[in-house]
Protein backbone atom coordinates (compact mmCIF):
# COMPACT_ATOMS: atom_id res chain seq x y z
CA UNK A 1 0.00 0.00 0.00
CA UNK A 2 1.57 3.53 -0.66
CA UNK A 3 0.47 6.35 1.72
CA UNK A 4 0.85 9.80 0.53
CA UNK A 5 2.82 12.13 2.19
CA UNK A 6 0.30 15.07 3.59
CA UNK A 7 -1.67 11.55 5.03
CA UNK A 8 1.57 10.34 6.90
CA UNK A 9 2.18 14.23 8.12
CA UNK A 10 -1.23 14.62 9.35
CA UNK A 11 -0.96 11.19 11.05
CA UNK A 12 2.78 12.13 13.01
CA UNK A 13 1.42 16.08 13.14
CA UNK A 14 -1.47 14.51 15.25
CA UNK A 15 0.00 11.94 16.92
CA UNK A 16 2.77 14.81 18.03
CA UNK A 17 -0.26 17.08 19.39
CA UNK A 18 -1.80 14.74 21.13
CA UNK A 19 1.15 13.55 23.23
CA UNK A 20 2.28 17.23 23.63
CA UNK A 21 -0.99 17.81 24.92
CA UNK A 22 -1.72 15.24 26.97
CA UNK A 23 1.61 15.45 29.11
CA UNK A 24 0.54 19.13 29.76
CA UNK A 25 -2.63 18.96 31.06
CA UNK A 26 -1.92 15.82 33.04
CA UNK A 27 1.50 17.79 34.72
CA UNK A 28 0.05 20.23 38.04
CA UNK A 29 2.13 22.81 37.97
CA UNK A 30 2.56 25.58 40.36
CA UNK A 31 -0.21 28.03 38.53
CA UNK A 32 -2.43 25.30 39.26
CA UNK A 33 -2.08 24.49 42.88
CA UNK A 34 -1.63 28.57 44.02
CA UNK A 35 -4.76 28.92 42.11
CA UNK A 36 -6.40 25.95 44.42
CA UNK A 37 -5.07 27.61 47.43
CA UNK A 38 -6.14 30.75 46.73
CA UNK A 39 -9.67 29.83 45.84
CA UNK A 40 -9.96 28.07 49.38
CA UNK A 41 -8.52 30.78 50.90
CA UNK A 42 -10.85 33.04 49.24
CA UNK A 43 -13.79 30.49 50.33
CA UNK A 44 -12.24 30.28 53.89
CA UNK A 45 -12.74 33.62 54.28
CA UNK A 46 -16.43 34.03 53.11
CA UNK A 47 -17.25 31.39 55.59
CA UNK A 48 -15.82 33.31 58.62
CA UNK A 49 -17.66 36.21 57.41
CA UNK A 50 -20.55 34.33 56.95
CA UNK A 51 -20.14 33.04 60.82
CA UNK A 52 -19.07 36.59 61.91
CA UNK A 53 -22.44 37.99 60.64
CA UNK A 54 -24.59 35.11 62.00
CA UNK A 55 -23.23 36.08 65.52
CA UNK A 56 -23.86 39.60 65.31
CA UNK A 57 -28.14 39.35 66.58
CA UNK A 58 -26.25 37.97 69.93
CA UNK A 59 -23.59 40.47 70.36
CA UNK A 60 -24.76 41.60 74.21
CA UNK A 61 -25.98 37.88 75.49
CA UNK A 62 -22.37 35.96 74.11
CA UNK A 63 -19.07 36.95 73.76
CA UNK A 64 -16.89 34.92 72.31
CA UNK A 65 -13.61 33.75 73.70
CA UNK A 66 -12.39 30.82 71.77
CA UNK A 67 -13.43 30.54 67.59
CA UNK A 68 -13.43 28.49 64.82
CA UNK A 69 -14.48 31.40 62.40
CA UNK A 70 -11.13 32.42 60.95
CA UNK A 71 -10.58 28.79 59.92
CA UNK A 72 -14.32 28.32 58.47
CA UNK A 73 -15.68 26.21 61.77
CA UNK A 74 -19.02 27.07 62.90
CA UNK A 75 -18.34 26.79 66.83
CA UNK A 76 -17.35 29.59 69.32
CA UNK A 77 -17.42 29.42 73.11
CA UNK A 78 -18.32 32.11 75.56
CA UNK A 79 -16.40 30.71 78.99
CA UNK A 80 -17.94 33.58 81.24
CA UNK A 81 -20.91 32.81 80.79
CA UNK A 82 -20.48 29.01 79.84
CA UNK A 83 -22.44 29.09 76.38
CA UNK A 84 -21.90 27.32 72.89
CA UNK A 85 -22.27 29.28 69.80
CA UNK A 86 -23.29 26.68 66.88
CA UNK A 87 -23.59 27.81 63.33
CA UNK A 88 -24.34 25.20 60.65
CA UNK A 89 -24.33 26.34 56.83
CA UNK A 90 -26.60 24.76 53.71
CA UNK A 91 -25.89 26.72 50.86
CA UNK A 92 -26.18 30.18 50.96
CA UNK A 93 -28.31 29.97 54.43
CA UNK A 94 -27.07 30.13 57.63
CA UNK A 95 -28.91 28.37 61.14
CA UNK A 96 -27.57 29.04 64.16
CA UNK A 97 -28.38 28.68 67.88
CA UNK A 98 -26.43 29.28 71.62
CA UNK A 99 -26.76 26.21 74.19
CA UNK A 100 -25.51 26.16 77.20
CA UNK A 101 -22.30 23.78 77.69
CA UNK A 102 -24.64 21.20 80.10
CA UNK A 103 -26.78 20.82 77.07
CA UNK A 104 -23.91 19.22 74.66
CA UNK A 105 -24.00 15.38 74.58
CA UNK A 106 -21.57 14.53 72.65
CA UNK A 107 -19.52 15.62 69.49
CA UNK A 108 -18.22 13.07 66.72
CA UNK A 109 -15.88 14.27 63.67
CA UNK A 110 -16.60 12.25 60.91
CA UNK A 111 -15.89 12.31 57.00
CA UNK A 112 -19.38 12.03 55.49
CA UNK A 113 -19.79 11.00 51.28
CA UNK A 114 -22.99 12.52 50.18
CA UNK A 115 -23.48 12.49 46.28
CA UNK A 116 -20.11 11.56 45.80
CA UNK A 117 -18.58 14.84 47.39
CA UNK A 118 -16.44 13.88 51.22
CA UNK A 119 -17.68 16.39 53.52
CA UNK A 120 -15.61 16.58 56.96
CA UNK A 121 -18.12 17.36 59.70
CA UNK A 122 -18.37 17.87 63.32
CA UNK A 123 -21.63 15.88 64.62
CA UNK A 124 -23.12 17.71 67.59
CA UNK A 125 -25.55 16.04 69.99
CA UNK A 126 -28.05 18.38 72.40
CA UNK A 127 -29.82 16.93 75.35
CA UNK A 128 -33.28 16.41 74.65
CA UNK A 129 -33.15 17.15 70.75
CA UNK A 130 -33.76 14.34 68.41
CA UNK A 131 -31.49 15.87 65.56
CA UNK A 132 -28.29 17.22 66.28
CA UNK A 133 -26.37 19.95 64.62
CA UNK A 134 -23.48 18.92 61.69
CA UNK A 135 -20.82 21.36 61.36
CA UNK A 136 -19.12 21.08 58.23
CA UNK A 137 -15.48 21.63 58.80
CA UNK A 138 -12.97 22.46 55.65
CA UNK A 139 -10.48 19.58 57.04
CA UNK A 140 -10.35 16.92 59.09
CA UNK A 141 -7.99 18.51 61.41
CA UNK A 142 -10.42 21.20 62.07
CA UNK A 143 -12.87 18.50 62.59
CA UNK A 144 -10.89 16.55 65.13
CA UNK A 145 -9.80 20.27 66.95
CA UNK A 146 -13.29 21.44 66.79
CA UNK A 147 -14.67 18.16 68.81
CA UNK A 148 -10.90 18.14 70.92
CA UNK A 149 -12.89 21.58 72.13
CA UNK A 150 -15.76 21.07 72.48
CA UNK A 151 -15.11 17.88 74.89
CA UNK A 152 -12.47 20.12 76.41
CA UNK A 153 -15.05 23.21 77.39
CA UNK A 154 -18.29 20.63 77.82
CA UNK A 155 -16.21 18.79 80.65
CA UNK A 156 -15.60 22.28 83.22
CA UNK A 157 -18.79 22.22 85.31
CA UNK A 158 -20.89 25.35 84.22
CA UNK A 159 -20.70 27.46 86.93
CA UNK A 160 -21.85 30.98 85.43
CA UNK A 161 -25.48 29.32 84.88
CA UNK A 162 -25.72 27.37 87.74
CA UNK A 163 -26.33 24.21 85.92
CA UNK A 164 -25.57 20.89 86.92
CA UNK A 165 -24.34 18.88 83.97
CA UNK A 166 -26.67 15.85 83.75
CA UNK A 167 -30.43 15.24 81.95
CA UNK A 168 -32.49 18.10 81.53
CA UNK A 169 -35.26 15.96 83.37
CA UNK A 170 -33.27 16.01 86.22
CA UNK A 171 -33.04 19.44 86.77
CA UNK A 172 -36.70 19.33 88.09
CA UNK A 173 -39.06 22.58 87.68
CA UNK A 174 -35.59 24.66 85.97
CA UNK A 175 -36.31 22.56 83.25
CA UNK A 176 -39.64 23.23 82.66
CA UNK A 177 -38.60 26.96 82.30
CA UNK A 178 -35.38 26.96 80.76
CA UNK A 179 -36.31 26.31 76.89
CA UNK A 180 -33.36 23.93 74.93
CA UNK A 181 -32.22 26.69 72.62
CA UNK A 182 -33.19 30.09 73.73
CA UNK A 183 -32.12 32.29 71.81
CA UNK A 184 -32.14 30.61 68.06
CA UNK A 185 -33.74 31.81 65.17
Amino acid sequence: MHYSFAATTFHWVFISLTLVLCVVASLPTRAWLGAGAWLQQQMTRSTSQRLQASLAPFAGRFSQSESFFARGGGLAFDAPRGLVFLASMDGLSVQSAIYPAALIEAAQARCVVENGFQDFVLDVGISGQAAGWRLRCASQELANEMSAALARFCGTPDQALGLIRQDPARLGARAGNMRLCPWSY
